[in-house]
């Protein structure tokens, strides 16, 4: 670089030899920003690590203070001669339920989920509790006192049997809505009256060819590259800010196909099955991905033959190993959980005509 600079300046010793310190001290200044850069890298992961090891310390200090007062608590709770196990269930009984619009709207959606099962019942199509209702019944006998919505299982032919019964159902619809916020179909039975505002959340289930848990990241895969393909579908762009565009939406064949491509990977990739090979039960691709990493594959002794279990004064069907799959579902059921007072509210509870409607319908 020097000889090149000196073929262009005039003929002067000194202003080169200026020029050639200037550019000398540029070039050592450059290291030295370079040098530093890397020693601030350098620094910004040592204090990164050093803070996640602090975070992940101090985790463990309150999980083990938490540990620690819950046992105490536990123990003065518990009445002498009387279980641990023993005591949490009588805790959990002794709950108050819920009062005023959320009890209206506990008690119509357990009047709907009856009639639903009776109807369930007289045709022959099996349906379990699952999620917050699978626990509720078995915590609380109904509701958990500050949940709303009620939540089934359904095998996917056997959903496809319900939609048929109900078709032309004077009293009862089966609503199919797509969820452009986390990408899921949205399965609700409901009353024909639009007016009353309860449903049951249908979840979707597929026989799977193993028990083996992997399956599911498999599954996850396949659907997030079908979640991929919706996104750059200049056809589904609107739908993302919308959680709930129905089925008679123009573009909604384009949401079935793509569904319908990413059940066909599932099932050449040997995932999910027929009934008469099946070895398990899967949550389908079709449903929301949980936010608790539970990865749902359960063998078919852990939902079948279902059972009756108690809920809100009547009889609903449930997996057989209940307690099994809540435990490995939520941990201990009978632990004092955190969404108390944070549940997220599925339908406004505090409208007057809501209320009316539900009072019109339990009178």
């Amino acid at each position: 670089m020097k000889n090149f600079l000196k073929k262009l300046l005039p003929v002067s010793l000194s202003r080169f030899a200026l020029l050639s310190k200037d550019v000398e001290d540029i070039k050592t200044n450059m290291l030295s920003a370079s040098e530093a850069r890397g020693i601030h890298d350098e620094l910004h992961w040592d204090v990164s690590v050093q803070l996640l090891n602090e975070v992940k310390a101090l985790r463990g200090d309150l999980k083990s203070h938490d540990e620690k007062t819950m046992l105490f608590a536990w123990e003065g709770y518990r009445k002498e001669g009387e279980a641990l196990a023993e005591a949490k269930k009588r805790f959990f009984a002794s709950l108050p339920a819920a009062t005023g619009s959320l009890r209206l709207l506990q008690l119509g959606s357990a009047k709907l989920l009856a009639e639903f099962d009776s109807l369930c019942r007289d045709s022959n199509i099996p349906y379990f509790a699952t999620c917050g209702t699978l626990l509720g019944a078995a915590r609380h006998g109904g509701f958990i006192p500050w949940d709303d919505d009620i939540d089934l299982g359904m095998m996917r032919e056997d959903i496809e049997r319900l939609i048929g019964l109900v078709q032309s159902h004077d009293r009862f619809r089966v609503s199919v809505a797509f969820d452009g916020f986390v990408q899921c179909r949205q399965v609700r039975f409901q009353y024909t009256d639009e007016s009353i505002p309860v449903f049951l959340d249908i979840f979707i289930f597929d026989w799977a060819s193993t028990d083996n848990v992997e399956i599911y990241d498999q599954q996850l895969q396949i659907r997030e590259a079908m979640v991929e393909r919706m996104r750059n579908d200049s056809r589904l762009l609107s739908w993302t800010d919308r959680s709930c565009v129905p089925a008679t939406d123009s573009n909604m064949d384009a949401v079935d196909s793509l569904f319908a491509d990413a059940l066909n990977e599932e099932k050449k990739a040997g995932l999910i099955c027929d009934k008469n090979v099946a070895e398990a039960v899967i949550w389908s691709i079709d449903n929301t991905v949980g936010v608790d990493n539970f990865h749902w594959v359960s063998p078919l002794d852990e939902i079948f033959p279902l059972i009756d279990l108690e809920f809100e004064g009547m009889q609903i069907k449930a997996p057989c190993k209940y307690m099994e799959l809540l435990t490995k579902h939520y941990g201990d059921p009978f632990s004092l959980p955190n969404d108390i007072a944070s549940h997220f509210k599925h339908t406004d509870v505090a409208d007057g005509a809501t209320d009316s409607a539900l009072c019109q319908l339990l009178s």
